[in-house]
Formats: C-alpha cells, sequence, structure tokens
C-alpha cells in the first residue's frame, strides 16, 4: 500500500511531462546531433556510484530504473531502497522554474548544495509530510532528489534534512 502511496507521488511528477514532438521534414544540409532538450535527459540517475549510494544510505542491489515498467519522455529516474526511506533521483529537461510553478509543489525554502542554488519542497498531496524533495536547475534542466518514508507506520523526523544531506553527498555526481 504504502510503495503504491509513494509511487503515486512519482507518477505524480512524471505526469508533467510533455512528450516531444517528432517531425518527418526533409531539410538540406548535414546532419546534426539534436540538443538533449529534444529528447531524453543525458544524465542517468541509475549511473550514481554505488559508494556515494551506500554513504547516502540506500542499497545499490536494490536500483529501479523506473515507477511498476513506466517509464516517461523527458525524464530519467532511478530509486533504491535504504532502512527507513526511498530515495529517487529524478533528471528532467524541465526547468526548475516549472518545478517551482507548480502548484501541486508547496514549501519551496531556498538551500545550498555544495555551490548551487537548490530548493527543497513537498508536494500538496503529503499530507503527513513524510516525503521532501531538493531541485536545483542544470545546464540542460533541473534534477530532484527525493526522500520517501518507506514504512506508513513510522514517518522520518525531518525527511527534507534527509534530502539536503543525500543530494549534498551525490553532488560532486550530478550535472551542473
Amino acid at each position: 500500500m504504502r510503495v503504491r502511496a509513494a509511487a503515486g507521488g512519482v507518477l505524480t511528477a512524471l505526469a508533467l511531462v510533455t512528450t516531444a514532438a517528432c517531425g518527418t521534414e526533409t531539410v538540406a544540409g548535414s546532419p546534426t546531433i539534436e540538443s538533449p532538450t529534444a529528447g531524453q535527459p543525458t544524465f542517468d540517475p541509475c549511473t550514481l556510484p554505488d559508494d556515494a549510494l551506500r554513504e547516502v544510505g540506500v542499497d545499490p542491489a536494490t536500483e529501479d530504473p523506473d515507477v511498476f515498467g513506466v517509464q516517461a519522455s523527458g525524464w530519467e529516474l532511478c530509486k533504491w531502497r535504504g532502512n527507513q526511506a526511498f530515495l529517487v533521483v529524478f533528471s528532467t529537461l524541465r526547468p526548475i522554474d516549472e518545478i517551482k510553478s507548480n502548484p501541486k509543489n508547496t514549501e519551496f525554502t531556498p538551500v545550498t548544495i555544495g555551490a548551487r542554488d537548490a530548493v527543497t519542497y513537498r508536494e500538496t498531496s503529503d499530507t503527513r509530510r513524510e516525503n521532501c524533495d531538493v531541485a536545483f536547475g542544470t545546464e540542460g534542466g533541473s534534477i530532484m532528489v527525493r526522500i520517501v518514508t518507506k514504512d506508513p507506520r513510522y514517518v522520518l523526523p525531518n525527511p527534507c534534512e534527509l534530502a539536503v544531506s543525500a543530494t549534498t553527498t551525490l553532488d560532486p555526481h550530478l550535472p551542473r
């Protein structure tokens, strides 16, 4: 039941995605490589090093690159299980302003992760205050790091502190 609720939050984030249009138009000239904003993000969170994941407190062997088999255009994600929480890292082509302006997100608090300006926030549906996200912009979009309480009988005392700590640990391995 709890996994479905956690996945619901992940699916909510994925629902923000709009599929990029593909054209069939012929153009004269030399072929060029499309920019990363034309399709999938170039950063795959599942490539994060096992040592960094263990330092965060999750088991690298529990890696899962999707939510119940669902993948979305314009997003890459990976999740791992820890003792008390799941860690989910999202890479998206969407700019940070889109995350901040989403009415389903609330309680934005500015934080600094290494040399990055970031924000913590919650989804408005998180009435038990069980989860927290850290988000920041990158050259190719945004990165979000989410902590999701694993056991519905136990609420983490401060998931935002855990999310900031996890993001700080992963920061050297995340795109600029």
